[in-house]
């Protein structure tokens, strides 16, 4: 399936997208999707690619190109041959033992695959390191409780990333274009194809960018009977092709869409987040021209998709093939899944194809899917969709809220807890996470709120946690917290700050609210703009996203109890009533007026290309956009970014990369 370049490649399945860059075509050819042996004899991870070699099947990975998106295909074969030559590298890093753990830290699906292959099946177990923050302090916090926490693993990483470590002593770093072997025809010990079942064959970080990291330790067992559980449960066939756009350290890449293909020896079509976030369209042109089966997406690019298709109702497109379009991460909206199915049918797909789920890191990705949305839950008048029913391998159950070891009532609210095979059975050198994660007959605790309905459906209606989910992340409300009040902002006052999730009426999607109360006085301009400027770049630096609503409110409107705590779920309900308007109109009246006053127009030619970019992605007049405007003020947030960083490079026709800290030096 050698890919190659359409004559003409300005054609384009987007009829009067100008801005869409067109991406490089396939050839399709005669697929084989002969698998030698059943799933269910297979131990381990290094099996699971060696029985795909008999396949002719593989991946696709899309890389920005000058006029194109250009496609780089490695079947199953070749994966493994490249993934042995890659083993023989790692034997030559020294103080690497079968009982060392290899860190991968790359920003490319395309290495990280690669070298997640190597090590497996070198025999050596791979952690996938998530992106590191952007605050300073609290990013050698993280990669210092890391290298702690695996035992002073070896760091493996590309050249251009080296200097994301800087400043932090005891790492054994090593950039994969300084390994180097002196004897390339030595046989390369394959121990891999060797683990049992019970093995860990992986380890997944959960978010720790404020707070401290737990580390997932996945099994061989446990995620080959999860990829078999979803294809049975979503009527997946062999050959059946795939789609991700997100980074390899998320579950929904590994297990929903890497390893789920390849136990299908099915093709699957990798491309990086930021070429599909400059234009969500490109999306759907993937899907009709890899003719894709199987896809996972949040909420909130669901509702990107949406927009780009009403903007474009000329499109044409074929994803008649399109059978599961899983919605995971965070909650998925009715009306938004309505909207899409709407749209979807305008380009042959017939039938529900959007399938929210439930799944975490612990559970391998999604184990609870809808199969009837948004049809079930417009009947049953939701706003947030059903998550459905269990995968095999799974089971779940309610308990009551009061008394823990007895079960909810049936439709009442209670905790969710899951058990099976397809669930994980311990934190990496965390026992006492590992001990609060479990119920004392052994079933996994979520931290969610649910109850289960008459249908037998899914349905989340909280957490017991402090957990905030905004675009498929979840974050500590308290650790936000406390990231603000240690950053010694002069104009709040000490322990009145409140961060909670909050979605608008007009949103699709969940966002960040900040409230605090304020140290200055009401009529000093400055100080309100600087510390709403100081909030927002704190909680940009750890959490890589933007707070869409920061509020101050005078004290005696934050009340706390007894034991000293504001209630954040009162906090919330005030703002959704509408309480809180007047400080809200006030404030950003007091913030624009202090924002005129010192606003200064670009002059040099590089000012104003920044000042054009930031225009275009924010959706903001130009008149908004000032010399001395904080991005974080402005708005930007994770997604923005990777699209500045991009579109800056481009423009400045610039082949050095741009760390991210000179785009967030102010």
């Amino acid at each position: 399936m050698a890919p190659h370049f359409i004559e003409g490649s300005e054609a384009s399945a987007v009829e009067n997208s100008p801005a869409l860059v067109p991406i490089a075509k396939s050839t399709p050819i005669e697929q084989s999707t002969l698998l030698s042996t059943p799933l269910e004899t297979i131990d381990n991870l290094s099996q699971l690619l060696q029985r795909a070699t008999t396949t002719t099947s593989g991946l696709t990975f899309y890389k920005p190109g000058q006029v194109v998106l250009e496609p780089t295909y490695v079947s199953y074969f070749d994966l493994l041959d490249d993934a042995t030559q890659k083993a023989r590298l790692l034997s030559t890093i020294e103080g690497l033992t079968p009982s060392t753990i290899l860190l991968l830290h790359f920003d490319s699906q395309h290495d990280t695959v690669q070298w997640f292959w190597a090590a497996t099946l070198a025999g050596i177990l791979p952690a996938i390191s998530t992106p590191l923050v952007n605050n300073l302090t609290q990013r050698k916090k993280h990669i210092e409780h890391l290298n702690t926490l695996l035992d002073r693993p070896i760091v493996l990483t590309a050249k251009h990333l080296i200097s994301e470590f800087d400043g932090i002593e005891g790492l054994r770093l090593h950039a994969i274009e300084s390994l180097q072997s002196d004897d390339a025809t030595s046989p390369v010990p394959i121990t891999g194809v060797e683990k049992q079942k019970e093995d860990i064959a992986v380890l997944m970080l959960t978010s720790g960018s404020t707070g401290n990291a737990k580390v997932v330790a996945l099994r061989h067992g446990q995620i080959i009977t999860a990829v078999q559980g979803k294809s049975v449960f979503h009527d997946i066939a062999p050959g059946d092709p795939f789609l991700n756009w997100v980074s390899m350290d998320h579950v929904a890449s590994l297990t929903e869409i890497h390893l789920h293909a390849m136990s299908l020896g099915s093709d699957q079509v990798h491309v990086l987040a930021t070429e599909l976030l400059k234009n969500p369209l490109r999306f759907v042109e993937l899907l009709d021209i890899h003719k894709i089966v199987y896809t996972f997406a949040p909420n909130f690019f669901l509702a990107q998709i949406i927009k780009g298709l009403k903007a474009n109702p000329t499109m044409t497109a074929d994803l008649s093939r399109l059978r599961a379009f899983i919605a995971g991460a965070e909650a998925s909206i009715v009306s938004t899944c309505d909207a899409l199915t709407r749209e979807f049918r305008h380009l042959g797909v017939q039938t529900e194809v959007v399938r929210p789920g439930f799944g975490m890191t612990e559970i391998c990705g999604g184990c609870i899917y809808s199969l009837a949305c948004p049809s079930y839950d417009l009947t049953v008048g939701l706003e947030f969709a059903n998550l459905g029913t269990c995968i095999p391998g799974c089971e779940m159950r309610v308990m009551d809220l009061n008394n823990k070891t007895e079960r909810a009532p049936d439709g009442e609210v209670g905790e969710l807890q899951v058990s099976g095979p397809v669930v994980f059975d311990h934190y990496f050198n965390n026992a006492e996470a590992t001990a609060n994660a479990f119920s004392a007959d052994g079933w996994f605790i979520t931290g969610d709120l649910a109850r289960i309905d008459k249908a037998g459906n899914l349905i989340l209606v909280g957490r017991t946690k402090d957990l905030i989910v905004i675009n498929g992340i979840k974050w500590s409300s308290t650790d936000i917290e406390t990231a603000i009040e240690e950053e010694g902002i002069p104009g709040l006052v000490p322990t009145f700050t409140v961060a909670f999730a909050h979605r608008a009426a007009d949103s699709p999607t969940e966002e960040l609210a900040i409230v605090y109360s304020p140290a200055y006085a009401p009529g000093d301009d400055k100080a309100r703009f600087e510390t709403a400027a100081a909030i927002a770049k704190i909680v940009a630096l750890n959490t890589n996203w933007q707070p869409a609503c920061i509020i101050p409110l005078p004290q005696q409107m934050l009340e706390k109890s007894s034991l000293g705590k504001i209630s954040r779920s009162k906090v919330r309900a005030a703002l959704e009533k509408g309480e809180y308007a007047i400080f809200e109109k006030e404030d950003m009246e007091a913030r624009n007026r202090y924002e005129e006053c010192r606003r200064q127009s670009p002059e040099s030619k590089t000012a104003k290309l920044i000042e054009s970019i930031l225009t275009e992605i924010l959706k903001i007049p130009t008149q908004d956009v000032g010399l001395e405007s904080s991005i974080f003020d402005l708005g930007v947030n994770s997604f923005n970014l990777m699209l500045l960083k991009a579109k800056v490079q481009e423009l400045l026709k610039t082949k050095i990369d741009i760390p991210m800290s000179v785009l967030l030096a102010e």
